[in-house]
C-alpha cells in the first residue's frame, strides 16, 4: 500500500505538472510507469503530455495502449483531440461519443468539442464543395455563412440564392443551407395557439403546428391541416397554419391566397397579415411586404417587432432605389 499511496501522490504531482510544465510531467508519468507499467491513469496522464508536447503519433499510441487495459472517457477524450488535429473530423466524433457513453457526466465538455468538431467539418465540406464551383459562389456561400451565423437570415438566405443563380450546378450543396434557413424563418411565423379542447379539429391542428415546428416534419403538418379543412375550409386557425407550412415548401402563391382568405374572413386576424408580410418579403416583393406589416399595425399594437421588420426592409428598398431614409 506504500507503494499504492506513493504512486498517487506521484500521480496526482505530474497532473499538477500537465498545464505549465508538460516536459516535467513527462518525465514523472513515466517514473509511475516504471513502477506500474499498466497504471492507466499514469498512461493518460503520459498521453496527455505528450499532445501538449504536439506529439500526437506517440500519444495515440499510449491511449490505444491504455484502452486495452481499460476504458476510460478520458483516453476516448483525447483521442477525438488527437483526431481533431489530424482533421479527421468523423472519427473525432465518434471518439467523443465513446466518451461520453463511459461517463455522461461529461454532457457539456463534450458538447462543445463536437460543436468545433462540427464547425471545422462544416468549414472543409464548404471549401471542398465550393472549390469546384469557382471563386465567385464560393465568395457568397462564404458570406451567407457569415451572415446565418449573425442572425441575418434574410441576408444569408439572398446570398445562397445568388450562388445559385451563378452556378446551377451547385444548386444541390446550397440547397442544404437554404433549408437549414427556411426551418429557422418558419418559427418566425406567428400563429394562435389552438385551444386545449378534445374536439378533433382542435386535435389535428395542435398535431400539425407540433409537427411543423418541433418535429420538422412539414409533410405530415400538412396532411394534418387538409383534414381540419375537409370539416371546415373557413378554419381561419387552419388556413394561416396551412399558408406558413406552403411557405416552407415554397409554394408562395398558394401560401398568400391562404392568408388573404383568412384575411377576407376576419379582417383583423393579426397572425395572417404578418405571415404575409413574411411570405412577400421571402419573394422579395419588398414594398408589398411593408405595406403590409403597416396594416397591421392599424389593426392594433402588435405584440412583435413588426417595426424592426419595417427597419429591415426600408434599408433593403433604400439599397434598391437608392434613396435616402427620412
Amino acid at each position: 500500500s506504500m507503494i499504492n499511496e506513493d504512486i498517487d501522490n506521484k500521480i496526482q504531482e505530474g497532473l499538477d505538472y500537465l498545464n505549465n510544465n508538460p516536459e516535467k510531467a513527462l518525465d514523472t508519468f513515466n517514473e509511475v510507469l516504471e513502477l506500474s507499467c499498466n497504471n492507466v491513469s499514469a498512461l493518460n496522464g503520459k498521453g496527455s503530455a505528450l499532445i501538449k508536447l504536439n506529439n500526437y503519433d506517440e500519444a495515440e499510441k499510449i491511449f490505444l495502449r491504455s484502452i486495452e487495459i481499460k476504458k476510460t472517457s478520458s483516453a476516448f477524450l483525447n483521442m477525438g483531440i488527437i483526431y481533431k488535429s489530424r482533421e479527421d473530423y468523423h472519427k473525432a466524433l465518434s471518439y467523443y461519443d465513446q466518451a461520453l457513453e463511459i461517463n455522461n457526466n461529461l454532457g457539456n465538455i463534450i458538447n462543445l468539442l463536437k460543436n468545433e468538431v462540427e464547425e471545422c467539418l462544416n468549414i472543409q465540406e464548404r471549401h471542398n464543395i465550393l472549390d469546384e464551383y469557382g471563386e465567385e459562389v464560393r465568395n457568397l456561400i462564404e458570406e451567407g455563412y457569415k451572415y446565418k451565423k449573425s442572425e441575418r437570415f434574410w441576408d444569408a438566405l439572398d446570398c445562397y440564392e445568388l450562388a445559385i443563380q451563378k452556378n446551377p450546378s451547385c444548386r444541390k450543396v446550397v440547397s442544404e443551407y437554404i433549408e437549414e434557413i427556411k426551418i429557422i424563418l418558419l418559427k418566425e411565423f406567428l400563429f394562435k395557439q389552438p385551444k386545449i379542447d378534445d374536439a378533433i379539429i382542435e386535435l389535428l391542428k395542435v398535431q400539425s403546428i407540433n409537427d411543423l415546428f418541433f418535429d420538422d416534419n412539414q409533410t405530415s403538418a400538412l396532411v394534418n391541416i387538409e383534414k381540419v379543412l375537409e370539416i371546415n375550409p373557413n378554419d381561419v386557425e387552419a388556413l394561416n397554419i396551412k399558408g406558413c407550412i406552403l411557405f416552407y415548401f415554397d409554394d408562395f402563391e398558394e401560401s398568400i391566397r391562404c392568408f388573404d382568405k383568412c384575411i377576407h374572413i376576419d379582417s383583423y386576424y393579426v397572425y395572417a397579415f404578418f405571415n404575409k408580410s413574411l411570405v412577400l418579403r421571402r419573394m422579395k416583393r419588398l414594398s408589398e411586404s411593408f405595406k403590409c406589416f403597416e396594416q397591421i399595425m392599424k389593426i392594433n399594437h402588435f405584440p412583435t417587432n413588426v417595426e424592426i421588420y419595417q427597419e429591415e426592409i426600408l434599408e433593403k428598398l433604400s439599397v434598391i432605389l437608392d434613396m435616402p431614409i427620412n
